[in-house]
This record gives structure tokens, C-alpha cells and sequence, in this order.
């Protein structure tokens, strides 16, 4: 044996790149490849373009589909299943389970979802425009969502620079980040019970506490493109930079520490920690799943997929790596760590 969501541009201009460069190009069809340590299963569906995945309360993997307006689940044997979303004139992006067992996503209509594990679309909410002085109209394109310590849920919306608040029943509170066009792109409780996010283009790390206080740190590599980002077993916040190549490090009272990736172009798209206590990445343009002790000791492993451009990854909890990858397929390490 040798991370958003893709950090370089944001996730809708990325969807269409690849719908545009790979039309006609992907074959329908089932089953799984495996290579070494990594098994490939192919989506039923053409141009799919999987996004986020995230383990589930009944054991299986569910995913975005960004590309086919569609929830999927994977089982560990590589079963797929797909649920198409009720919502015209748009792509899922972001999910997470709630305390509820339900599953809830952002739309880039505007509009944050809940479905059942069973398929049942049970509420759609529509993200009230902002008001912005001297702009008429500013569309929410919601990218990122997790729920808070406070029970509800929170929210990065790019296209009007605010983080979000919404309870389970549809009211929100917004609050604009402080930076102009930062465009935030994830979030996440952080250790401290405050919501910490990356912002995109503002090369930042903001944090937010439940009443809506801003502090903003800047990431020490000029024009990073910051992606995903998680906490630490060590308490700190550890977060992917795109064009930086790099994996960053900040602490709750924002010391900053980064990680040049071994591969270059390896273009961090998403990170995770896992149950070694590492953290697990994959690399968008270096077409690696990555392995970083905190130390900063990287293990790499190619996908077998040329060009499968992976984008999610999640841990399953019986210590298995999924991740998604935008050549219509959901890739697997069974067993990642030996």
C-alpha cells in the first residue's frame, strides 16, 4: 500500500465544464472493478456526476448527484439505488443526515431538501432572497450544510456571501460574512460549539458563533481556493487549499500550519479523518486517494480510473473509504488501513 466539493472553481461552473467536455462520452452500465485496494462501481446512469457522499443511519453510503437532479445509496456490496429530487431547474450538491434520520441537501435552485431513507421527499424550503444594497436580486446557490450544536441547520450560501441559520421548520436567520465576494464554500461545527467555514475566493477561514459574531483568518498562501474543510482529533480545524496544493491546519485561536501535498498538481477536493486518526484526502487533478498523518507524512494510491476526477469521500463506519468520482462512478477502499 503506498479530504467538496472541488476546490477550484465553484461547484456549478465545475458541473458544467464536465457535462460540456464528456458528453457522450460515459457508458451506462453495472458491477464493480476492483484494483489493488480500490473497488470502482459504475452509476446506472449517464452524466450523473456524483458529489457528496456521507454514511447513513442504515449502513449504506448516500450521495449527490450533482449532474442527474438525483439522491443515490450504495451499499457496501455496491448495490445502487437512486432517488429523483422534485425540484425543477437545478442539481443537489451538499447532504447530511440529521438528528431526525433524514436526509437534507442543498439545491442549486435556491432551496435546502429533506428525504426519508425510504425516498420520500417530505419538505422543500425555498432560501429567501437576500437584500443587498444596489443589487436588485442576488440568487442563493447553498453549498455546504451541517447541523449546529443548537439542533438546526447551518449553512454556506455562495452566491450572497451570508451563512445561514434555519431551523427544521423553515425560518432562517442570515448572516453576511464580513469580507466582500469571499463566497463561502463549507462548513462545520468546530470544536469550540462555533460554526467555522472556508471561503472560497476571500482565502480565509471564518468562524461564526450561534449569535452571529464574525472572525476571520487569513490562510499565510496567497490565493489558496479554499474547499473542504473538518475538525481534528486535536482540536483543530483542518481544511483543503485547491490551487495551493496544500493541506492547512488552524487552530481555534487561529495559528495557521500548512501541508504541501507530495503530487503537483494534486489538487485536494475533499478530506476526512479517519479511524487511524490520519487524515484521509482525495486529490481532484492528481487522480490519488491520499493518506496524511498530523505530522504531515503523506501515503498516496492511484485511482484506477484515468481522469475519474473524485470529489467526496466519506468513512463508512465499519472503517471502510468511499468517495465519489465525476467519471460516473463511486470508488471504494474496503480495507484502507493495514
Amino acid at each position: 500500500m503506498k479530504r467538496h466539493k472541488f476546490a477550484l472553481i465553484s461547484p456549478f461552473l465545475s458541473l458544467a465544464l464536465f457535462q460540456s467536455a464528456f458528453a457522450g462520452s460515459l457508458q451506462n452500465g453495472d458491477g464493480a472493478t476492483c484494483q489493488k485496494d480500490i473497488c470502482e462501481y459504475r452509476l446506472p446512469k449517464i452524466r450523473s456526476v456524483p458529489g457528496t457522499i456521507v454514511p447513513g443511519p442504515d449502513g449504506a453510503m448516500w450521495f449527490s448527484e450533482n449532474g442527474g437532479n438525483r439522491i443515490g445509496r450504495i451499499t457496501q456490496q455496491g448495490k445502487i439505488t437512486e432517488f429523483d429530487i422534485p425540484i425543477a431547474n437545478g442539481n443537489p450538491f451538499a447532504i447530511t443526515f440529521g438528528p431526525d434520520g433524514a436526509l437534507w441537501f442543498t439545491h442549486s435552485a435556491g432551496k435546502i431538501g429533506r428525504m426519508t431513507i425510504q425516498g420520500d421527499f417530505t419538505n422543500v424550503f425555498t432560501v429567501p432572497p437576500p437584500i443587498v444594497p444596489g443589487i436588485p436580486f442576488v440568487p442563493s446557490i447553498p453549498t455546504s450544510l451541517t447541523f449546529g450544536p443548537d439542533g438546526a441547520i447551518w449553512f454556506v450560501d455562495n452566491g450572497p456571501n451570508r451563512v445561514t441559520r434555519m431551523t427544521v421548520d423553515g425560518t432562517f436567520t442570515q448572516f453576511p460574512v464580513p469580507t466582500p465576494y469571499a463566497s463561502p464554500h463549507d462548513i462545520v461545527t468546530g470544536p469550540d460549539s462555533a460554526m467555522w467555514f472556508t471561503e472560497f475566493l476571500g482565502g480565509k477561514i471564518g468562524r461564526v458563533t450561534l449569535d452571529g459574531t464574525f472572525t476571520e483568518f487569513e490562510v499565510p498562501t496567497q490565493f489558496p481556493v479554499l474547499g473542504i474543510l473538518t475538525a481534528g482529533p486535536d482540536g483543530a480545524l483542518w481544511f483543503a487549499e485547491g490551487i495551493g496544493n496544500k493541506i492547512g491546519r488552524v487552530t481555534t485561536d487561529g495559528q495557521m500550519t500548512e501541508f504541501p501535498l507530495p503530487s503537483s498538481p494534486g489538487t485536494p477536493a475533499s478530506i476526512a479523518f479517519g479511524p487511524d486518526g490520519a487524515l484521509w484526502l482525495v486529490e481532484y487533478f492528481g487522480n490519488k486517494v491520499g493518506r496524511m498523518t498530523t505530522a504531515g507524512e503523506f501515503q498516496e494510491w492511484d485511482i484506477p480510473t484515468r481522469h475519474a476526477y473524485p470529489q467526496g469521500m466519506a468513512f463508512a463506519p465499519n472503517g471502510s473509504l468511499w468517495f465519489t468520482e465525476k467519471a460516473n462512478k463511486i470508488g471504494a477502499m474496503p480495507h484502507p488501513i493495514k
